[in-house]
């Protein structure tokens, strides 16, 4: 069936109709919140701060002034560091410890989920889903649950809470557990054992450093490296040298190449091509061979010596001709001398690549001889700073120096933290309401009745002419019931009013006593057309 639009009026209405239902659901549920209150167990809670530093705060601490009373050096803890002595406290064996000073197997109060908890774990065991632990280790589990370790924030501070069903025995739990975690801290980070392995490898480091600093002084002394140094200096110049003097002669044996030909030769005796194919300037240039050098400049000045008589005496003149012989005959003991010199540069460099390569081995295992002495010192040093850190901390254990300082001692609860009451008894009654209103609309959308004149208006199309509202047993005033019969009488004639129809949307509400009413108005009325 389709709905009509809903108004204001009309919620204010179902909240009316259903004001017992909203009132007796707020009431039940505000007076189940007030015993609840007194029967939920209580929850004491008991708090404490420790300052922790990481396990090794005291690198590289003098143990002179690990004295009793002395402030000892902290370094910054990391979340790895924090989340680690979180860890720690909520470990097995601490907490076990804790149980077992305590004497929590024997049964812990923990308040309202606790019950909860071990009411759960009977059902299972009865039922057979769960095998009954060890009582020790299920103290251990609820004991786990119990507590509460939260670092405070930009401090090296932490907080621990311990939730129990008494304030004594919160106190003297939480007591327990640090006394265990500062126990069990000073055994996780105790380097007793590795004093013993730490001399053990600084005796084997420092003997190995020591022998490799002699293998590098003798090897130093046998190889001279130093020297070798400079050798390599000198062969490496000799070499650049050597293959200068090569390209040199390249260039001095195309000219006695060219000073060879026929053709060469009468080219020179005729014109100046020589100085064109820049002989003359190759001739003239120094080389690292005194002995080629030498040969150049005697052959050039022959070469220039003919020049000048051909040009006085003439092309064919027989001194010119005997220069030119001369000329030629220089030309044959320069390229003797250029081959003779390339082939003892040739071995020379052949010599000087092998010499430097053996200084390169020698100074290889040099330098590898070096790297053995600086890895050695480097485990030397190493070990050298265990041992310092090893006998800081036997120092700190024998004067009971803990890293774990107590800066909150634990407290003795007063009141619970569970249950709030008051909070709870005002949230019965914002729930009990929003309850209460609920189930109203759930039980008016239920119901399809026709509640209000608009509806039998809507769904009907009759017209509703008159409502009344009172409670069942209330008496009806007469003087309603005879306005609404005026009402009736001045209806119009052509609608003339047959039956008239008196209903009520809920049961009790008295709608045969409006019609009764009804009638004997309309009887008492001389001038009523029904």
């Amino acid at each position: 069936m389709e709905q009509r639009q809903l108004y204001l009026r009309d919620i204010l209405a179902v909240l009316f109709r259903r004001k017992t239902l909203i009132v007796g659901f707020i009431l039940l549920t505000f007076a189940l919140v007030f015993v609840g209150n007194y029967v939920w167990p209580e929850t004491y809670e008991s708090t404490a701060q420790v300052q922790v530093k990481r396990g090794r705060e005291t690198m590289g601490v003098d143990p002179s002034v690990l004295e009793i009373g002395a402030a000892v050096p902290m370094v910054q803890m990391s979340s790895y560091d924090v989340n680690t002595i979180i860890n720690l406290v909520y470990s097995n064996d601490v907490l076990h410890n804790v149980v077992e000073a305590t004497e929590l197997d024997r049964g812990m109060t923990g308040g309202f989920m606790q019950l909860v908890r071990g009411t759960v774990r009977e059902v299972q065991y009865a039922l057979r889903l769960k095998s009954r632990p060890d009582p020790v280790q299920e103290a251990v589990e609820d004991l786990r649950r119990a507590i509460r370790v939260d670092p405070v924030r930009e401090s090296y501070v932490l907080e621990i809470r311990c939730h129990m069903g008494e304030p004594e025995l919160a106190s003297a739990v939480l007591i327990a557990l640090i006394e265990q975690f500062q126990e069990k801290h000073k055994e996780v980070y105790s380097t007793t054992e590795l004093s013993a392995f730490f001399t053990e490898q600084f005796n084997r480091v420092r003997t190995e450093l020591e022998e490799a600093q002699a293998d590098l002084r003798a090897y130093r002394n046998e190889n001279r490296i130093v020297a070798l140094d400079v050798e390599k200096e000198r062969l490496v110049e000799e070499y650049s040298n050597a293959q200068r003097l090569l390209g040199q002669l390249e260039d001095t044996q195309a000219v006695t190449e060219v000073l060879e030909d026929d053709d060469g030769i009468e080219t020179i005796l005729d014109d100046q091509a020589i100085i064109d194919r820049d002989i003359t300037v190759k001739l003239s240039q120094q080389t690292e061979s005194t002995v080629v050098t030498e040969l150049q400049l005697r052959l050039l000045d022959k070469i220039v010596d003919r020049n000048r008589l051909r040009n006085t005496l003439g092309p064919r003149h027989p001194q010119v001709v005997g220069i030119h012989d001369e000329i030629r005959q220089l030309t044959d003991r320069l390229r003797e001398a250029i081959d003779s010199t390339r082939e003892m540069t040739i071995k020379r460099i052949t010599d000087i690549e092998e010499e430097v390569e053996r200084i390169n081995d020698r100074i290889g295992e040099f330098e590898n001889l070096q790297r053995d002495v600086e890895i050695a010192a480097e485990n030397y040093e190493y070990y050298r700073k265990k041992i310092e850190e090893s006998t800081v901390y036997d120092r700190m254990a024998e004067e009971n120096i803990s890293s774990i300082r107590i800066t909150s001692s634990p407290t003795l609860p007063d009141n619970p933290i569970r249950p709030r009451r008051l909070l709870n008894l005002v949230l019965a009654l914002i729930g009990g309401t929003i309850g209460g209103a609920s189930l109203a609309f759930f039980f008016e959308y239920l119901d399809h009745g026709l509640k209000t004149p608009e509806d039998v208006d809507y769904y009907l199309g009759v017209p509703a002419l008159a409502s009344f509202f009172q409670t069942p047993y209330e008496q009806l005033d007469p003087r309603g019931a005879q306005r609404l019969s005026a009402v009736i009488d001045s209806l119009p004639d052509r609608d003339p009013v047959q039956v008239l129809t008196v209903a009520s949307s809920i049961g009790g509400e008295g709608s045969h006593r409006v019609a009764r009413a009804l009638a004997d108005a309309q009887a008492d009325a001389p001038d009523a057309r029904t």
